[in-house]
């Protein structure tokens, strides 16, 4: 499936969800780190933690800051939040590509595999606010270019964690 079809395939598919209140029927719960928005078949599995980015205004506010900075890593890092670290990272890289690479070589040392950023991706990038708009329930992709950069930055981010791991 291209790529900006399964964009809007799974926007849709979380626009049902949020519109009709998140069931558990419609949506099955992953453990503790899945990928936040996975397609099996015929369900759309949607992790807590997307799960709540997705219903929790005051949280969503909370992980997603107005200017990422490089120094929430370290304290994302002591919280041992690997995912929200890599989700800084993805958005980090166009401000400074060379830093952010030295970080994901750090962070290669800490057994963060390449599928761990795709797993940041999708546990963040559809509820990002840079990206999507969630008012009242209903959810609304305002900026699917945006959404474009990200997954760019991420198979970049993953394919160096990859040559970082020969």
């Amino acid at each position: 499936m291209k790529t900006s079809m399964r964009y809007l395939f799974i926007s849709t598919a979380i626009l049902l969800c949020t519109s009709a209140g998140i069931s558990q029927d419609t949506v099955v719960p992953l453990g503790a780190l899945p990928k936040g928005i996975k397609i099996e078949g015929n369900h759309i599995l949607i992790s807590d933690q997307c799960r709540r980015l997705l219903s929790d205004a005051e949280y969503r506010n909370e992980t997603f800051p107005d200017k990422y900075e490089f120094g929430a890593i370290t304290r994302l890092i002591k919280d041992q939040n690997l995912s929200l670290v890599l989700w800084y990272l993805i958005n980090l890289y166009q401000e400074a590509p060379v830093f952010t690479m030295g970080l994901v070589k750090d962070l290669s040392a800490l057994d963060i595999s390449p599928e761990d950023y795709v797993t940041s991706f999708y546990t963040y990038a559809y509820a990002d606010p840079n990206i999507v708009e969630i008012k009242k329930g209903r959810y609304q992709l305002l900026h699917p270019e945006r959404l474009e950069e990200k997954i760019k930055v991420t198979n970049t981010l993953a394919y160096l964690a990859k040559k970082l791991k020969g």
